[in-house]
């Protein structure tokens, strides 16, 4: 064979391979990317927000929709919903239990309380209310938040519901706590002017005369009950007149007078 020609089929074999090898790199490189399209598919997957089925449950929790998108890489969901009372009682304080699955495996518990009555209000039948929160994510898993309905007490002292984390107890520390504070302001009140009380609201703690032969739940929920007063109160000084902060103490010493 002449010199050329071996020379020209050298050169053809030598563009063969190159090209050869370039279909395999393309190859591969397709490959990766398919997997890593699916791996993103799997950690991409929105979570699922649920309501269990309780029946004569009191409570009805329903329109549940996120506030914001999703980010794959976020470890927590903002999302709402609505409680609607279903009851022929008013209701005071309820619990609400996020339980959790990942990838199909039972994840983690979180318990919720609303009391009401720390903002001078209860939930009358028929009446709904909207309710912010957020749930724990675990990213790169399918996650599944159920919502259920843990404990109600209605305005005359009977309760409903599993209780699972002694909701009722911190309730009525909370309420403790309220009247605790509110009780002080207005004998203060009554004796001088709301200047005395306003500046015993700027220097009052959250946590003077708490019992000590109560529960660890109970003496969280006084510290939340009076600085649940206190804020409230603040926020009103802070907006409104001092006629007006005078009202609200009124209130919360009528609304925690008897409850007990």
């Amino acid at each position: 064979m002449p010199l050329d020609s071996r020379h020209k089929l050298l050169i053809r074999f030598s563009a063969l391979g190159v090209l050869t090898f370039c279909l395999i790199l393309f190859s591969r490189e397709r490959e990766n990317s398919l997997g890593l399209s699916a791996a993103s598919a799997i950690q991409t997957q929105d979570p699922v927000i649920t309501v269990a089925v309780q029946d004569n449950a009191p409570l009805t929790i329903s329109s549940v929709a996120s506030n914001s998108p999703f980010d794959a890489d976020s470890q927590t969901l903002e999302f709402g919903y609505y409680i609607i009372n279903t009851s022929p009682k008013p209701i005071r304080a309820y619990a609400i239990k996020q339980e959790r699955s990942l990838d199909g495996a039972r994840g983690g518990v979180n318990v919720s309380l609303y009391n009401l009555q720390l903002a001078n209000s209860v939930l009358r039948p028929n009446e709904s209310s909207f309710v912010g929160d957020t749930a724990s994510l675990t990213p790169g898993k399918k996650n599944i938040v159920t919502l259920i309905v843990d404990f109600v007490e209605f305005s005359d002292g009977s309760r409903w519901g599993a209780d699972s984390i002694k909701s009722s107890v911190q309730a009525a520390g909370q309420r403790a706590g309220a009247r605790n504070v509110s009780e002080r302001l207005l004998q203060i009140l009554n004796k001088g002017k709301i200047e005395d009380v306003i500046s015993e609201i700027d220097e009052a703690s959250t946590t003077a005369d708490i019992p000590a032969n109560e529960s660890e739940e109970w003496r969280i929920g006084f510290r939340q009950g009076r600085a649940a007063v206190l804020n409230r109160l603040r926020r009103s000084k802070g907006k409104n007149s001092t006629r007006e902060l005078e009202r609200e103490l009124r209130r919360f010493g009528e609304t925690f007078k008897s409850v007990e």
